[in-house]
């Protein structure tokens, strides 16, 4: 009873497997469907070609025969009955050549199906996606605001960071006394829109303000950009900020030609302006920026503020589904 019992689970396992991978790997198989269907067709429609050849011949003879009694004053037709036989023979031959060309036509359909088929998943598991995403993203944004309510801003930008105090004991030289001295080491948290701003990006100096300066400039330039011309991708802040995208992780290069900004400021959800989180929306240092200011490190952390998927569409703060970017795009 074991033995068929085990033997039963094993082939419910493997035909569920074998469904995963499938429903996995569909449009991959599709697109070779497509690939080889098309392949195919092309070979069959050479092959045709040649068997249509005597068909048509024979057709052009027979109507040539019918024109032929039909002119003929001793076994003269009248035009009506030439008329028919004409069409019946054209009848018959377009069913030989259909027939022909029936593999090469089905081939070209199934080929333009699964065309069709691997776009529509494809398009179904990006809105699933940017479904994910917007979910994911307004979670932590729910989770940042509660936290600077509570604790303050101070905290929040203590945890994304990563401020760590740690304290080591040095010899003093001139006094022969053993000093207490502070450091502070800063290990941000790992993310695909937070990046650091230091001596290995081209314009950064050894100068707070200066660098201040141009990032907010650089943040203002950008949001003119995303104003001008009604959206603003990702890899359009990146290359402002002097990143080659060799630097960049695997995902965040593909998420770069996907996520961005949508200037609409009729959609309260849209951020309407680039922030490297260095400005508030009046124009304002930001609580990160006067920490910088106060702790004189040319050095820092920046953190963008993108409104999501713009290219799929996405979802907003409410779930309600977006417009793409072509919707905003100033002609």
């Amino acid at each position: 009873m074991d033995k068929i019992i085990n033997k039963m689970i094993s082939r419910i396992r493997f035909k569920s497997g074998l469904l995963y991978f499938v429903r996995k790997n569909l449009p991959t198989i599709l697109t070779i469907t497509s690939i080889a269907a098309s392949g195919i067709a092309i070979v069959t429609a050479s092959v045709a070609s040649h068997k249509a050849m005597p068909v048509i011949e024979e057709t052009k003879n027979k109507i040539s025969d019918i024109n032929d009694l039909y002119n003929d004053e001793k076994r003269k037709i009248n035009k009506t009955t030439a008329r028919n036989c004409i069409i019946k023979t054209l009848a018959k031959s377009s069913g030989k050549i259909l027939k022909i060309y029936a593999p090469t036509i089905l081939l070209y359909a199934c080929s333009v199906a699964s065309t069709i088929g691997n776009h529509n998943i494809m398009a179904n598991r990006n809105a699933a996606l940017a479904a994910a995403y917007a979910s994911v993203k307004a979670g932590y944004s729910t989770y940042r605001n509660r936290i600077k309510e509570k604790y303050g801003e101070a905290v929040d930008d203590e945890i994304v960071k990563g401020l760590k105090e740690t304290k080591k004991q040095v010899l003093n030289k001139d006094t022969g006394e053993l000093e207490e001295i502070s450091t502070l080491e800063e290990k941000p948290i790992p993310g695909d829109f937070i990046a650091m701003f230091d001596e290995t990006i081209p314009g950064f100096v050894e100068n707070v303000n200066y660098n201040l300066d141009l990032l907010i400039a650089k943040e203002s330039s950008l949001t003119m950009k995303l104003k001008i011309q009604g959206y603003l991708f990702m890899e359009d802040v990146w290359e402002t900020l002097g990143y080659q995208m060799g630097w960049l992780t695997v995902r965040q290069r593909q998420q770069a030609k996907v996520i961005g900004w949508i200037y609409d400021p009729e959609d309260s959800t849209r951020a309407n302006r680039v922030s490297f989180g260095l400005t508030n929306p009046d124009g304002s240092y930001s609580y990160r920026a006067r920490e910088i200011i106060r702790s004189g490190n040319p050095g820092m952390v920046l953190e963008f503020n993108p409104d999501g998927d713009i290219l799929t569409g996405g979802y907003d703060k409410k779930g309600n589904h977006k417009k793409t970017f072509m919707s905003y795009v100033k002609c």
